[in-house]
């Protein structure tokens, strides 16, 4: 018996592709399995150039199949080092074949925790678009060190961005993120704003005078408050 559809598809995560991959090229291939409902390519990772995406389809068993052929075996480029990575998505709810990827080319394939730490060193992350998942972030941070934990806060009720926080089990892991992703890294391509990572410990929390960060920062209208630096903008 099938499993009934989510309602945006069941979907892949794809790893190792190209600076300039685009979502015609990976329907083309992803296509020959099953019906593709939607295909979502990140921007290339601020350091290898690469890119990751996610492919949805129609029905589980056209995932299988594409996990199953195209997994560390189809390069999608005949000049590519190395094969593609294709597994379900970590939010799917299914399980692939694990430890088949070398991790040479894959984002962020690390081991993680997923409770939160008692005391770890805590990044905020803004300027998020609604749709973002964990995995998501995962992929981007992971990059810079082992993320403990990532809690998305919900949308903010005007602009709809998101914020986040991201905590490393090291403080060199976050130095370097905020060094690389701050202001500079987009998460979407078509992003007006680049996202802003910086620290986000009781120091900084308590520059906004009550400690309550997230519900002063909606009720000052957006001037000069934590999440948007002082851009008069609501760009958390």
């Amino acid at each position: 018996m099938s499993n009934p559809a989510p309602d945006d598809g069941f979907k892949l995560f794809v790893g190792s592709l190209p600076s300039d991959c685009t979502s015609d090229e990976l329907n083309t291939v992803f296509s020959t399995y099953g019906e593709v409902t939607h295909i979502h390519v990140m921007n290339p990772h601020p350091r290898s150039g690469q890119r990751c995406a996610f492919v949805f389809y129609a029905r589980k068993e056209s995932g299988d199949d594409a996990v199953k052929v195209l997994d560390n075996q189809y390069k999608i480029r005949a000049d590519a080092p190395h094969p593609i990575v294709v597994r379900w998505s970590k939010d799917s709810g299914f399980d692939s074949s694990e430890g088949k990827g070398d991790g040479k080319g894959d984002w962020g394939d690390r081991p993680r925790r997923t409770e939160p730490p008692v005391d770890g060193h805590k990044l905020f992350v803004g300027g998020l678009p609604a749709d973002v998942g964990e995995e998501e972030l995962r992929l981007v941070f992971g990059t810079y060190g082992e993320v403990m934990h990532c809690h998305i806060m919900g949308a903010h009720p005007r602009s709809g961005l998101r914020c986040a926080f991201i905590y490393y089990g090291q403080y060199e892991s976050a130095q370097d993120a905020i060094k690389v992703l701050d202001n500079i890294y987009k998460i979407r391509e078509d992003a007006a704003d680049a996202i802003q990572v910086r620290w986000a410990n009781k120091d900084s929390e308590k520059q906004l005078g009550k400690g309550d960060s997230w519900g002063d920062s909606w009720s000052n209208g957006g001037k000069g408050d934590y999440w948007g630096k002082g851009s008069g903008k609501d760009n958390y």
